[in-house]
């Protein structure tokens, strides 16, 4: 209300100080008897016509501000080549692969390694967010052998949808965008934090998390950051420290959670400076496809106001392979989760 109320003010400010000009060099001779001044008063239909007409100055000159501006943030964005691997059209509704990478130093890891992998579907009015495990045992396309999912990654981007479209899942990918955890610290600093329900206190002392209240918990980037990468959350129970044994549902969870309240906040923001600096922040550690423009990512944040997604689960079990720790889709719950993701 109060940046309506500002446009409406600069526009009459606009608008009157066009009208005066205007009227000025048009009567520039035509004074009174004194010589004082102009005959012609001005009328309060010439202010409200040069009002408007300012106030649509101001408004296209913000358009097209804007426009430069976000299109001058989203050309900063870092690409990707996924194209081939992608679905043209066609589908029902829209998937975006959405990747969670963490590049912390680990001495047991090699090679790149994803955190989280989410599939959006946006179809109609309806928002559904589902986690694929990374420990999920297919058929990788990269190398058309058996292995986790996590492992498709290394072959890139392009290597991963394709598993992922692949007999296993047959989920097709519109739209790819990867993100790494450390600039979401600083994007919910942005917004001005997050809040995120929890039923106990909790603390991890791996990732720094720190909860000492029950219910809705505002969190800064900082305290965010740690409850993402969360490994070894535990609860604290009457006193006692309950270690969280759901191992990665737990953190898929945690991820959602933690997604929904960032998709939330971003979506009922109203201050445009709040979004643009979100939205600054996010594009240094944000990757997207090539094929990607402005106008999806607007079409996205259209599609996504004031709307928070359905959380989907995908059913999984141990894969029984021994001494992998590996997970394997649970059928046939699992074929009607899938199915509306794959139209």
């Amino acid at each position: 209300m109060t940046g309506l109320l500002l446009w409406l003010i600069l526009g009459l400010a606009l608008g009157v100080g066009a009208e005066r000009l205007v009227y000025r060099v048009r009567n520039k001779g035509d004074l009174d008897a004194h010589g004082l001044g102009p005959r012609r008063r001005r009328s309060r239909k010439r202010i409200v016509v040069w009002s408007l007409v300012g106030l649509l100055a101001l408004i296209l000159v913000a358009g097209v501000g804007g426009w430069l501006w976000a299109n001058s943030v989203f050309n900063k964005i870092q690409r990707v080549q996924a194209g081939s691997a992608l679905r043209h059209g066609g589908g029902a509704g829209t998937n975006y692969l959405l990747v969670g990478t963490d590049n912390r130093p680990d001495p047991l890891v090699t090679g790149s390694r994803t955190d989280s992998m989410i599939v959006l579907r946006v179809q109609g009015g309806s928002v559904k967010m589902m986690s694929i495990p990374r420990d999920l045992w297919v058929t990788r396309a990269d190398n058309n052998q058996k292995g986790k999912l996590n492992g498709a990654y290394n072959g890139g981007p392009k290597a991963l949808i394709q598993t992922i479209a692949g007999n296993d899942l047959r989920i097709p990918i519109d739209r790819y965008m990867e993100i790494n955890y450390t600039q979401f610290g600083d994007l919910v600093n942005a917004i001005g934090g997050i809040n995120i329900d929890f039923l106990y206190p909790a603390l991890d002392r791996g990732s720094g998390l720190v909860v000492n209240q029950t219910g809705s918990v505002h969190l800064d980037g900082t305290q965010a950051l740690a409850f993402v990468r969360s490994r070894h959350y535990t609860s604290i129970i009457n006193g006692q420290e309950v270690p969280d044994n759901q191992n990665d549902f737990g953190r898929q969870a945690r991820q959602q959670m933690f997604m929904r309240a960032v998709l939330h906040k971003l979506a009922g923001t109203k201050n445009p400076l709040t979004l643009m600096s979100g939205a600054t922040k996010l594009s240094h550690g944000l990757k997207i496809d090539e094929q990607m423009r402005l106008t999806d990512a607007m079409w996205l944040a259209w599609r996504m106001a004031g709307k928070s997604p359905e959380t989907v689960k995908l059913p999984t079990k141990d894969a029984g392979l021994g001494g992998v720790a590996a997970l394997s889709l649970v059928q046939p719950d699992a074929e009607a989760v899938l199915a509306p993701f794959r139209q």
